[in-house]
């Protein structure tokens, strides 16, 4: 199993294809396995099909494309093949040239397979795990996705302004913990403290999905899906350790000011735990940032509309559909 110790913990990551590297921070209770529908749109692979619904992590399923990455960046980095006439070649050239991107998937303290330290895992705790981690696997250039509490912690991180980052994708996420945010949160961790687990899965149920996608999908809410999801999630120790560190979350707007890498945000129109005037304000924070509303989406946007996410990423990564 491949893994790493970084920073006093122990953490599951995956890292495969060819082409520049793409770094996926997962959601606050997500694995490495809830981006499988994009994977197939990062490879440049050919999908095996459109797969029936699933439960948020996301592991039968599968989208479609290639990518490449943004052009217009000053390159670095040291060993890499160099373009004609001496310049290094862009991430958009590589990304040509192997057909898609080398995607990092981890799970990150407290997740899926990574080990379960004490403590509350807050975003800055976070994003050092993230820091130590791509120095661990010699990851000097990457671009950036980060979903939910994972684009909490992508913000927190392209803050620190990383040398190695090339672009940044923050979606369904927010820059900031107000009362209603907090009052939303509040009510998973007191639903884990008096039901556990299936407590906490059947409280967050409809703040999660959209409107749409549950109409269209009604088996989401059945028992079959929330066993799915229940088998999925963390331990209950680490879902408790993963709210406490997200409850600490300030306002990261004014860190924002000082990223300076293309930046794409994304929002659910139907997304009723960060609606997209959180994305907005992201955007307003970050000089030359773009944001784009997913039309009949909820917070599970990589599973709800995965053709529609995978356009948007291919047209901002300069992606050959």
């Amino acid at each position: 199993m491949p893994e790493v110790e970084v920073n006093g913990t122990k953490l599951y990551y995956q890292l495969e294809g060819s082409g520049p590297v793409l770094v996926l921070a997962n959601g606050i209770f997500q694995r490495v396995e809830a981006w499988e529908p994009l994977m197939p749109h990062l490879q440049g692979r050919s999908p095996s099909g459109r797969g029936k619904p699933r439960a948020p992590d996301g592991r039968s399923l599968s989208g479609r494309g290639e990518a490449r990455a943004p052009e217009g960046r000053s390159p670095s980095g040291r060993g890499e093949p160099r373009a004609p006439e001496g310049r290094s070649p862009s991430g958009r050239e590589e990304a040509r040239a192997s057909g898609g991107f080398t995607v990092l998937r981890y799970d990150m303290r407290g997740q899926g397979r990574s080990a379960v330290p004490e403590g509350a895992y807050t975003p800055e705790l976070h994003a050092q795990d993230l820091e130590a981690l791509l120095a661990a696997l010699g990851l000097e250039r990457y671009h950036l996705l980060g979903l939910s509490n994972g684009g909490v912690v992508a913000q927190v991180f392209a803050a620190r302004r990383p040398a190695g980052l090339q672009s940044l994708t923050l979606l369904c996420t927010t820059p900031r913990l107000d009362p209603l945010i907090r009052a939303k949160v509040e009510s998973w961790r007191l639903a884990l403290e008096w039901g556990g687990t299936r407590g906490r899965l059947r409280v967050a149920l409809p703040w999660i999905w959209g409107r749409a996608y549950l109409e269209a999908h009604p088996e989401m809410d059945s028992p079959p899906s929330l066993e799915q999801m229940f088998a999925a999630a963390p331990t209950e120790e680490a879902q408790r350790n993963l709210i406490a560190g997200f409850l600490t979350l300030g306002d990261l707007r004014p860190r924002l000011a000082g990223v300076h890498v293309p930046t794409l945000v994304v929002s659910g129109e139907e997304d009723l735990l960060f609606p997209p005037r959180y994305g907005q304000e992201i955007a307003e924070a970050i000089p030359g940032a773009r944001h784009h509303v997913l039309s009949a989406v909820g917070h599970v946007a990589v599973l709800e509309d995965t053709p529609g996410l995978a356009r948007l990423l291919h047209e901002f990564l300069e992606v050959r559909a």
